[in-house]
């Protein structure tokens, strides 16, 4: 019975500060698995830092429904990318699935967004905004540039659908450039 009203008096602002910071702790704690060294070899240690991180991350982002809650899932997004590029000086580029993880992060993110049904609130954009750069800054440092090429792009503008092209394509309008070439989102050189 007092679990039940424990349970019926949380905000789901509360709910949604407790899980991104039990997302960040877990991540934190998993970090430990490239930073510690315990005998692993680096490419070993990488790729179990990256089967764990993606379990730790469909745990925490399943707690909620995109078509109901989705902002929750932004945050969640949010943690996760820049848990990764704080984890990527230590994970080695000999492991495939350390591209290949923050590829698929980066696509769902980007699947994500494009799902919203409304305007992301301006402070949880802004703190998008500051995480991609963040994890851009980071990757790159250790080469892997690619990989986040789509939400970069996205973050340029201020907000999901504020993107011409994409305005375009969910109006149904024939897209060309000023070339005639077919429009590209990531067209202004971010990719």
């Amino acid at each position: 019975m007092a679990d039940e009203e424990a349970e019926q008096d949380r905000s789901p602002e509360n709910t949604i500060g407790e899980t991104t910071d039990g997302l960040r702790q877990r991540l934190q704690r998993l970090q430990g698995i490239v930073t510690g060294g315990g005998g692993e070899s680096s490419d070993q240690s990488s790729s179990e830092y990256c089967q764990e991180f993606c379990r730790t991350l469909l745990e925490f982002a399943s707690r909620w429904r995109v078509e109901e809650e989705p902002l929750p899932l932004v945050k969640v997004y949010i943690v996760a990318l820049q848990s990764y590029a704080q984890a990527s000086p230590y994970l080695s580029l000999q492991c495939e699935n350390v591209l290949l993880v923050v590829e698929r992060l980066s696509l769902s993110f980007v699947e994500l967004l494009l799902s919203l049904k409304k305007d992301v609130p301006e402070d949880l954009w802004k703190e998008f905004k500051s995480s991609v750069e963040f994890a851009s800054s980071k990757l790159q440092e250790r080469g892997i540039t690619s990989q986040l090429c789509l939400l970069s792009a996205l973050s340029q503008y201020d907000g999901v659908w504020t993107n011409k092209v994409l305005e375009g394509i969910m109006a149904n309008e024939n897209l060309q450039s000023e070339q005639g070439e077919p429009a590209d989102i990531t067209s202004d050189g971010h990719c």
